[in-house]
C-alpha cells in the first residue's frame, strides 16, 4: 500500500517526522507492532493474547493522538518492513491546517476520535445486549448480580445445575436477598406453587393439631400482579415437614437428623443464648419495602422474635445494625463482623438469625404474598435456609449440626403452627453459618407481605425457637 509523500522540511514537525519513522522501522510486522504498543496500555496479562480487536480498541483509547499508535492502525503499510510514515496524523496534515504544532492538532483530534470510539462502543454493547438477553435466562442474571453480594463462596455455589425444583436469588425464592434481591429478583415458575393449586382446588384447609389453629389461603389475585399464595408444601415431605434439597452431593434424612442432638449449652438463667441480626437490615414490606427507619422493617421482626424468647425465659441480643445502606454490596462481610463483635462479647450465645425478607416474582412479574391464616389472623409464610458444603469448597466444616438445629425448627412448627413454614431451604450455600454451630438464615414474607403479618410470624417464630431451646436446655 502506497503512502502519501513527505513535505520536506514542515515547519515545527521535523523532528517528529523523524521519530515516527524510526520507531516504524522497529517493528518487523503490523500486528506484532499492533500489540508491541498497546503493551503498555492492556493490564499484564491481556496484552498479547489472540484477542487483536480488544487490544486495538484499548490502544485506540489511550493513543488516538499518538502517531506511533496510528501508524499501525490506520492507512500505513503493513509489509515486513513495518509502517513507512504515519498517514492518519501525518506532520504534513498538522501543517496544512494551520496548527501552531503537531501537538495541538494531536490533542484535539485525541479528543474527537476518543468521543467517537465511545459512541462507537456503546452502540455496539447495545446491540450485543440486545441479540444476546433473549438467551440470559432470569437466573443468570441472578446469580451475575449474587457474586457482587454474597459472601466468600456462596456465589460459587450457588452457579452449580440447578436442582430439582430449584428457585434461585440473591433474594430468591431460595436464598435471601441479596440476594438480588438479597439480592436480585427471585425467578419461580410462571404458574402458581403446587400446594397452591391443591390449597385452591380443595378450599381451604384447616389444622388443630398443634396449640394454633391454622387455615391454609386460597390462590387470590390482590391485584397489581400480587398473588396471595400457600407455598408450606411445595417440597419433599419427610417425617411430617417438606424439604427442598438443592444439593448435588448430599440427601436429606430427616429421621436420622431429628435423632442428632444440636452441639449447643442452652441455659434459661437469662444470660445471652441468642444473637438476632441482619445482614440486609433495611429490608420491608408492603408498600415501602426498604427503609432505615427499623419500626418498618425486618428490625421490627427480630424485635417480636425476641420477645417470644424472653417471655420464655432466654436471653437475647437484638443487635440492628445497619449493613446493607449506603452499600449494598458486601453486606455480608459487615454482617459477619457484627456477629464477630456480639459473639466476643457475649460468648454464651449458641444461636446466632440472620432474619431477612424473601422476595418471590415469576418471570411474568407475578409476586408471590405466601401467606397463612393463624388463629383467624393472617401471618407471611417463613422460610429456613440451612447451608451445605456440597463440593467441599466452602470451608463450611460445621454445616451439619446448623442442619440439626434446622429440622428441628421445622419439626417443631409443623406441630406447634402447622403452614407456617415454607419447606427447609437446604443447599450449597454459606450465608455465614460457618460462625457457629447454630448459625441460620430464617426469611420472613416477601416485599408484598405487610409489616404485621411479618410481626405476627415473627412472634410465632419466636414462640417455636423457645420451645425447641427448652428441649435443649440442661
Amino acid at each position: 500500500m502506497s503512502t502519501r509523500a513527505m513535505p520536506k522540511n514542515p515547519p515545527n514537525t521535523i523532528n517528529v517526522q523523524q521519530n515516527a519513522v524510526k520507531n516504524a522501522r522497529s517493528f518487523q510486522r503490523g500486528r506484532r507492532a499492533l500489540f508491541f504498543r498497546t503493551r503498555s496500555v492492556v493490564p499484564e496479562g491481556r496484552a498479547g493474547t489472540d484477542k487483536p480487536l480488544a487490544v486495538a480498541l484499548s490502544a485506540f483509547f489511550a493513543g488516538a493522538g499518538n502517531p506511533r499508535t496510528w501508524c499501525f492502525m490506520g492507512k500505513a503499510s503493513f509489509s515486513g518492513t513495518g509502517c513507512r510514515y504515519p498517514a492518519y496524523f501525518s506532520p504534513k496534515h498538522a501543517y496544512n491546517t494551520g496548527y501552531k504544532d503537531f501537538s495541538e492538532w494531536s490533542a484535539l483530534m485525541n479528543e474527537k476520535w476518543k468521543t467517537a470510539g465511545v459512541c462507537l462502543l456503546a452502540a455496539a454493547a447495545c446491540v450485543c445486549a440486545a441479540l444476546r438477553l433473549p438467551h440470559i435466562s432470569a437466573e443468570e442474571g441472578a446469580l451475575t448480580a449474587a457474586g457482587f453480594v454474597l459472601p466468600a463462596g456462596a456465589a460459587h455455589a450457588l452457579q452449580q445445575p440447578a436442582g430439582e425444583d430449584d428457585a434461585l436469588s440473591a433474594s430468591s425464592t431460595s436464598t435471601p436477598a441479596s440476594q438480588a434481591s438479597q439480592a436480585v429478583s427471585s425467578q419461580s415458575s410462571s404458574q402458581p406453587p403446587a400446594s397452591s393449586q391443591q390449597a385452591s382446588s380443595s378450599g381451604s384447609a384447616s389444622s388443630a393439631a398443634g396449640t394454633f389453629k391454622t387455615t391454609r389461603v386460597e390462590n387470590k389475585d390482590l391485584g397489581n400482579h400480587i398473588l396471595e399464595t400457600d407455598i408450606s408444601t411445595n417440597g419433599k415431605l419427610q417425617d411430617g415437614i417438606y424439604v427442598s434439597n438443592k444439593n448435588k452431593n448430599h440427601s436429606l434424612d430427616v429421621n436420622k437428623v431429628l435423632g442428632e442432638t444440636p452441639p449447643l449449652k442452652i441455659k434459661r438463667d437469662g444470660s445471652p443464648m441468642v444473637l438476632l441480626y441482619h445482614t440486609h437490615t433495611t429490608e420491608a414490606y408492603a408498600g415501602v419495602t426498604r427503609t432505615r427507619d427499623g419500626s418498618k422493617s425486618v428490625v421490627a421482626v427480630g424485635n417480636a422474635v425476641a420477645k417470644s424468647l424472653e417471655d420464655a425465659g432466654f436471653g437475647v441480643i437484638h443487635d440492628a445494625t445497619i449493613h446493607d445502606d449506603p452499600a449494598f454490596n458486601g453486606s455480608y462481610t459487615r454482617s459477619a463482623q457484627t456477629m464477630r463483635k456480639n459473639l466476643k462479647k457475649y460468648p454464651s450465645i449458641q444461636v446466632t438469625i440472620d432474619i431477612h425478607r424473601d422476595t418471590m416474582t415469576t418471570s411474568k412479574g407475578t409476586r408471590y404474598k405466601p401467606t397463612v391464616v393463624v388463629n383467624g389472623k393472617k401471618a407471611c409464610q417463613i422460610m429456613i435456609i440451612s447451608g451445605c458444603d456440597d463440593d467441599g469448597t466452602l470451608d463450611f466444616p460445621n454445616w451439619e449440626q446448623n442442619l440439626r438445629l434446622a429440622v428441628r425448627l421445622q419439626k417443631g412448627a409443623a406441630t406447634l403452627v402447622p403452614n407456617l413454614m415454607r419447606p427447609l431451604n437446604f443447599g450449597p450455600t454459606r450465608y455465614n453459618e460457618q460462625m457457629t454451630p447454630g448459625s441460620l438464615l430464617v426469611e420472613f414474607g416477601t416485599e408484598v407481605n405487610t409489616l404485621d403479618e411479618a410481626v405476627y410470624s415473627g412472634e410465632l417464630f419466636g414462640k417455636v425457637l423457645a420451645q425447641e431451646l427448652i428441649k435443649l436446655a440442661k
